[in-house]
């Protein structure tokens, strides 16, 4: 029987692999410019994973939802589960 923590693993793995491809196709984040936030930026500075199911990104919406742009970029057998699409004032 397979362990709860190699499936959790596992999933690492396969997000890691997502967001490197990301940063590829967005020149590092930068064309758009995505911040990453949640539990896998977190990661990036601890030791300590949150397993979260979730990958969380804030963009500036340009010359339409730069989102729709990102979901594009993403491999062809990755589904989407939730997609939101919020306005922030930013002062």
């Amino acid at each position: 029987m397979v362990k709860h923590s190699e499936i959790m693993n596992l999933r690492e793995e396969e997000i890691s692999a997502i967001i490197e491809q990301l940063s590829k196709k967005t020149d590092g984040f930068e064309n758009p410019r995505i911040v990453l936030i949640g539990g896998y930026a977190l990661r990036a500075f601890t030791s300590l994973s949150r397993y979260t199911r979730d990958c969380d990104f804030v963009l500036r919406k340009s010359d339409g939802w730069n989102l729709d742009k990102i979901r594009k970029l993403l491999p062809k057998d990755l589904s989407t589960e939730t997609l939101r699409k919020r306005m922030v004032m930013v002062f």
